[in-house]
């Protein structure tokens, strides 16, 4: 069965030009985005947003510049999955047990850490549940995303044998499923935390690689887009209908999506020349997902940001937040920098093994 697998992965090639090298603008981005999923956490985890979802929270000083920037970020994980598409995913084997073996490194290193610092108490479950992230869904993305991955091969495949007319119908049937009726439905796509929505983006970010359209003012599109989510946020606030605020942020919200388009072209046409360092920083966008997303970690970082809060008045408080984006980054950024130089021998050990 795995051998079958495996020839369809080599037999389904890539539509796309192939980009061989990494473009600094593209990994500019990749580490923008981060950086943006990263203010979103802070937002709907550490100021306590996530509470209009259940109807917890408590409208203050804070809700609405919290509401405006979140609208200006919740775009970033489309944009992601949308690049993904429109480079296309070229399907190894060993990519797939270096994402399975990275995501268990760091279960289980955290858990261990917090372990250490007598945040929480060894027992062999915790050491179960953390040599098993994936299986029990510690990172919503890293699901999907691998879903995504492991099906590409057919849908690269099956996508470049269409005809545009053909293309064109599966992108607006898909859209239709995805972001008219599973948006305020969450029919096919709750939130659109899944696997069905990254395959909606993959394939629209296909078409729009292999039938270019023009996307002119790129910026001012993302702005609109973000402000109209924005208006929206500020109409449920207003009517006492906050517990539609999940919804509303949903990132198959089809605002959210042609945000995330609009962005991604926008960092597309940036001019930009090879830089090391920011391809270097690039390269380690997935890991600070990892780091900082894990559940003891965030629950650590909402731990900081209401200290600090208590700690400082709302300019300063504000400041420390604006820091603590970039201060996550560039630590959990080196991180993944030390696990990629340890695990070159398990990488290579593992091309190896899958390559016979």
């Amino acid at each position: 069965m795995s051998s079958i697998y495996i020839y369809i992965c080599n037999s389904y090639k890539c539509p796309y030009t192939e980009m061989q090298t990494r473009k600094s603008n593209i990994e500019l981005m990749r580490v923008v985005l981060m950086c943006m999923i990263i203010a979103h956490h802070l937002i709907v985890h550490g100021l306590g947003l996530r509470g209009m979802y259940d109807n917890t929270y408590c409208v203050d000083n804070l809700t609405i510049p919290s509401l405006f920037v979140n609208s200006f970020l919740i775009a970033s994980v489309n944009a992601f999955v949308f690049a993904s598409g429109y480079f296309c995913i070229r399907f190894k084997p060993e990519k797939l047990v270096a994402f399975v073996l990275q995501a268990i490194f760091y279960s289980l290193c955290i858990y261990m850490l917090f372990v250490a610092a007598g945040v929480v108490t060894f027992d062999l479950r915790g050491v179960v549940r953390a040599l098993v992230p994936i299986t029990r869904g510690e990172w919503w993305f890293l699901v999907s995303y691998l879903g995504l991955y492991v099906v590409s091969p057919f849908l690269n495949g099956g996508f470049s044998r269409m005809t545009q007319k053909e293309a064109r119908l599966l992108v607006i049937l898909l859209l239709l499923f995805d972001c008219v009726w599973g948006f305020p439905f969450g029919s096919f796509s709750e939130f659109g935390h899944s696997v069905f929505h990254f395959i909606t983006l993959y394939i629209l970010a296909g078409y729009l690689r292999m039938y270019p359209v023009a996307v002119k003012y790129a910026g001012a599109l993302f702005i609109v887009s973000s402000l109209l989510l924005f208006l929206s946020s500020l109409g449920l606030v207003y009517t006492g209908r906050m517990m539609w605020m999940g919804k509303l942020f949903s990132i198959n919200n089809p605002l959210a999506v042609l945000a995330a388009v609009a962005l991604f072209y926008l960092f597309l046409r940036l001019s930009l020349k090879n830089n090391i360092l920011i391809n270097r920083a690039g390269a380690t966008v997935f890991g600070v997902y990892l780091i900082h997303d894990h559940t003891l970690a965030r629950e650590f970082l909402v731990s900081v940001v209401t200290n600090l809060r208590v700690s400082f008045d709302t300019p300063v408080f504000l400041l420390c937040l604006l820091l603590l984006v970039p201060l996550i980054f560039l630590i959990s950024a080196s991180v993944e920098t030390l696990r990629i130089r340890l695990f070159t021998p398990v990488s290579e050990f593992v091309r190896r093994l899958t390559s016979n």
